[in-house]
């Protein structure tokens, strides 16, 4: 019984561990997530700024040409 009583236990710091690290997993995950998405978020900042650049230069170079 004693040695159940063992393996019980074992086995319930064992799931506790995995239980643990999941969530954890899902935590990296959802914050790896957060991260990718700003970065597409600045992505896609840069790329309209940049667009707007070209936008005014053209503007500008029609102007003067």
């Amino acid at each position: 019984m004693q040695l159940n009583l063992q393996l019980m236990l074992h086995i319930r710091v064992k799931v506790g561990t995995v239980l643990e690290d999941m969530q954890l997993n899902l935590q990296l995950m959802l914050h790896i997530r957060v991260k990718v998405g700003t970065v597409l978020d600045d992505m896609l900042l840069n790329l309209q700024l940049m667009l707007c650049i070209r936008v005014k230069v053209g503007a500008v170079w029609g102007t003067c040409c």
